[in-house]
């Protein structure tokens, strides 16, 4: 008989709630198949199992909140899997199963199971041919006999209770001003080009320089204590949406230290990794200052929201063609908006805009075949 655990979901965190069970009592379960999903105020994930064999009892309800370690259920015969394979085999299990599903979020998975749709057969709609939740319900649409659907209700998910609780926390606490400077992006668009990548690290990389000129900003409010925490490292926290199921802010350390291309690469792998469920909850804590990138759905202007407990926060939107005045001649340059919301306890008008004229200068001037 083996002991399913409240796993650690952070260092700082010292309790979970079981958002719900993904087995019942009696039901085969094979190592590594999702057993049960649990949230934190940091995270929420679906949990693995570390063992096969049959769910002997489920010990802790759903929506029950327990410390860490507690026992929620008991498995029988954890020698084996359900399907014959022994347990010194299972890691071999694990890592074949997680490369079939890395692009796939757990909420994409969790749906065509519950309705059938074969994941393997789909050529889905998301980047590099990612299935989306989108793709899955229009499967569902099209299949024959399936009734037409004009209205449908669903319960809001443990991932998007997290998210509306600390959305709502950071507007009531932090005191919010929009700012935004109009970007020349001509020497990273021909940069970009030539190496095949985003503009998305090409303005962090500006974004992290200028942060090392304003420390202000790379910086924590602690109202409580009536403190401000000056990092010095930059924790980049960069947003990625999950299919419209919520969005997750993943962290590249010390990112101070990387250059266009190391941050284009571990900002790939911590996007793939969180719609994939891959990420564990550390990966999500401690960030110093947040980047979202909503120019990539064609927007012009936005106001994002202050990842807390950080200072500010920056939205990269659409590069645009635009007519431009230079040297008293009107010339067509890519252009691009950089948008931040910051909070005004923390530091003021004067450093926000001088702040943003360095991101600027560095966007404008930096010998980009070097950075």
């Amino acid at each position: 008989m083996a002991d399913v655990t409240m796993p650690q979901l952070g260092e700082s965190v010292e309790t979970g709630t079981v958002v719900r069970w993904l087995k019942r009592a009696g039901d085969e379960v094979r190592v590594d198949e999702p057993l049960f999903e649990v949230t934190s105020d940091k995270v929420t994930m679906e949990v693995p199992s570390l063992f096969g064999g049959a769910l002997a009892e489920v010990l802790v309800a759903e929506g029950r909140e327990v410390p860490v370690g507690t026992v929620l259920a008991r498995i029988t015969d954890p020698r084996e899997t359900s399907n014959g394979v022994s347990a010194n085999a299972a890691e071999a299990v694990v890592t074949t199963r997680r490369r079939g599903a890395e692009r796939v979020s757990p909420v994409v998975r969790r749906l065509a199971r519950e309705h059938g749709v074969d994941l393997a057969s789909m050529r889905g709609s998301g980047e590099d041919g990612r299935v989306t939740k989108r793709d899955v319900v229009r499967a569902l649409e099209a299949a024959p006999g399936a009734a037409p659907r004009r209205r449908r209700t669903e319960p809001i998910s443990a991932a998007r209770r997290t998210l509306i609780r600390r959305l709502a926390a950071a507007q009531k606490s932090a005191v919010n001003v929009y700012s935004v400077i109009e970007l020349d992006m001509e020497r990273i668009a021909e940069e970009r080009a030539r190496r095949g990548l985003t503009y998305l690290p090409f303005v962090a990389k500006a974004v992290v320089d200028a942060l090392g000129a304003f420390p202000s900003l790379n910086a924590s409010l602690d109202e409580h204590a009536e403190t401000i925490v000056f990092h010095d490292a930059v924790h980049l926290g960069v947003a990625v949406d999950l299919d419209e199921q919520g969005l997750l802010v993943p962290v590249v350390r010390d990112a101070q230290s990387m250059s266009v291309d190391a941050l284009a690469r571990e900002i790939d792998r911590l996007a793939a990794a969180a719609r994939a469920g891959t990420l564990g909850p550390d990966a999500y804590a401690g960030s110093t200052f947040s980047i979202t990138n909503n120019g990539s759905f064609g927007t012009l202007l936005t106001a994002p929201v202050i990842n807390a407990p950080n200072a500010a926060v920056v939205s990269t939107d659409a590069v645009e063609e635009r007519p431009v005045a230079i040297d008293h001649m009107i010339a067509i340059r890519r252009r691009m908006y950089l948008s931040m919301t910051w909070d005004h306890r923390a530091f003021d008008g004067a450093t926000a805009g001088r702040f943003l004229q360095r991101v600027k200068r560095n966007v404008e001037t930096f010998d980009w075949s070097v950075q």
